[in-house]
């Protein structure tokens, strides 16, 4: 049962009432958005962000009659909820899957990250980082970028 903005199950039955629970569904959205990195070869590039997790959950209440059947009458409760958006990572149009160098994270409360480990230059370019639910899907591009000196990892400071 679905009205197209939510599924819906029943949670409770009873000859005087049927409680239903409608989970809206909402467009994912980034609370932090990856940004660019600039790395010296052999470092590790780091690419985190977080996930806007919306939890809201609306319970309703159909009143039925003494036959079973729908009265009319609708309550709200003011419960509220949403499922939480996957992350996938794609470079020059390809999936990126752990393992080897790669190092991809998804974390408590909607944190995620992609790490490269030991960047050469083959590494250097454009990354889109996804993400996706039931409702919608965002993308960012960030951007790789090598360096020549100190060995430690730099964050850029714009982001394409």
């Amino acid at each position: 049962m679905g009205d197209g903005h939510g599924a819906f199950k029943s949670t409770q039955v009873s000859k005087a009432s049927v409680w239903l629970e409608r989970t809206p569904l909402y467009p994912p959205a980034f609370a932090l958005s990856p940004r660019n990195v600039r790395v010296v070869p052999g470092a590790t590039a780091t690419f985190d962000g977080k996930v806007c997790i919306k939890v809201e959950m609306v319970a309703k209440q159909f009143a039925l009659d003494h036959r079973g059947a729908w009265n009319g009458n609708v309550e709200d409760d003011g419960v509220k909820g949403t499922p939480e958006p996957q992350v996938t990572w794609y470079r020059n149009g390809d999936r990126l899957t752990a393992g080897g160098r790669l190092n991809i994270e998804c974390g408590p409360r909607g944190t995620f990250g992609l790490h490269i480990a030991k960047v050469t230059a083959a590494d250097a370019g454009k990354y889109c980082c996804e993400v996706s639910n039931e409702a919608g899907t965002k993308q960012v591009i960030v951007e790789l970028a090598l360096q020549s000196g100190a060995a430690n990892e730099h964050r850029m400071t714009g982001n394409s």
